[in-house]
């Protein structure tokens, strides 16, 4: 059984080892890579590249092929084609740096291996959780939070079939929904304090227009990451002490010494 403490202190644990030096050069690549979202939020990454899309354009009026409108859809297909794909990757690296010291191009491993049903199994994911937040958002939010673990799986096997991730994420997130939500909650205070500070950066003259929240926010990112992938691996302990993996499934993650 997983708290909250336990989780962060393990975190805690796994970056003093690694060092902040290689976690924050990764989540910094992701970021860029991904346009400045420091989270691999999975829950809302599909949604919001369709919603940005259709702002940009809205935006524009008649003048929809203006420069802003091209640059929101090609904002759009960037986290469709890379940015849903490299979120598996970042994941990988993650759950690697817990027993290890994974290469940085760990991230960019979902490209060369599995990249088409990666792509795949995030798009219909994404797809069934705008359909159903187009219902009722409640309704969208609990399925959010059902294929939470949808990423982390397609990250230790990334040929798993849509249904088959769909169903075991269902399967590790029962009764952990709320936890998972309230523990995501925790990083509020931090999250704060970084965007003040980063607020704060910004008000230097001749800074060069240099986007200091997004900076702050990037350490942040590193510790509810690297929490969020203890949260993973309890669960997947969870899963096997269940029988809910079947043999040859899921082999786990290379260990880099």
């Amino acid at each position: 059984m997983w708290n909250r403490p336990l989780l962060k202190n393990n975190a805690k644990n796994v970056i003093a080892r690694r060092g902040w030096g290689a976690l924050l050069l990764a989540v910094t690549i992701y970021s860029i890579l991904d346009g400045f979202s420091v989270t691999y939020d999975s829950k809302h990454r599909f949604a919001d590249a369709v919603v940005a899309g259709f702002i940009q354009i809205r935006l524009q009026g008649p003048d929809w092929v203006g420069t802003a409108a091209i640059l929101g859809l090609l904002s759009v297909v960037l986290s469709l084609f890379v940015g849903m794909i490299l979120q598996v990757g970042y994941i990988r690296y993650l759950m690697e740096s817990r027993q290890g010291d994974p290469p940085l191009d760990t991230l960019f491993s979902v490209f060369r291996s599995g990249y088409g049903n990666i792509f795949k199994v995030q798009f219909l994911t994404g797809l069934k959780i705008v359909l159903w937040s187009l219902l009722l958002v409640v309704p969208g939010i609990i399925k959010a939070y059902q294929y939470y673990m949808v990423p982390y799986l397609l990250a230790e096997n990334p040929y798993l079939s849509a249904d088959r991730a769909q169903e075991l994420s269902r399967q590790m997130m029962e009764g952990e929904k709320w936890r998972t939500f309230v523990l995501e909650l925790s990083f509020l205070g931090w999250t704060f304090l970084a965007a003040l500070a980063g607020e704060l950066l910004e008000l230097i003259p001749l800074t060069g227009g240099v986007s200091f929240v997004s900076v702050a926010m990037l350490p942040v990112a590193v510790y509810q990451n690297s929490t969020m992938a203890e949260l993973c691996a309890a669960l997947r302990a969870k899963a096997d002490a269940m029988g809910m993996v079947e043999p040859g499934e899921l082999t786990g993650f290379v260990t880099y010494q």
